[in-house]
């Protein structure tokens, strides 16, 4: 079942990217192993385009969160996830590191940013 949701979501990210390459970005669809992510590129790079910048929510799915588009657009790179299941932040945290990981293997990335929203047991 799994599999097929994987492949589902992955056609249906790369309809996507057709539809996002006229708005100035693209966005497709990585997959990083044991989760799910979303890359933002924008089509003319520029110096903005070095940056990397890891978005996820401690609960909520974020990969088509509209920040992650309006990011591109303005020239940076975004890579988008999902959390994983349940309270223990240290799976979350796992996440956000094959994010990051990710981001770095790339040799036109030079800085790697998170936009992490951290409320997990009331924090802000």
């Amino acid at each position: 079942m799994r599999k097929i949701m994987f492949f589902i979501l992955e056609l249906i990210l790369n309809m996507v990217h057709v539809l996002a390459e006229n708005e100035g970005y693209s966005a497709r669809y990585v997959n990083l192993g044991h989760q799910l992510a979303v890359m933002y590129q924008p089509i003319v790079k520029s110096a903005k385009t070095g940056i990397g910048i890891v978005v996820m929510h401690s609960d909520e799915d974020y990969m088509g969160f509209i920040s992650n588009p309006e990011l591109s657009k303005r020239g940076y790179t975004v890579i988008a996830t999902v959390p994983s299941q349940g309270k223990v932040i240290s799976g979350k945290l796992l996440n956000i590191k094959a994010c990051v990981e990710y981001l770095r293997k790339d040799s036109n990335i030079r800085k790697v940013k998170d936009n992490i929203s951290y409320n997990v047991y009331g924090m802000k």
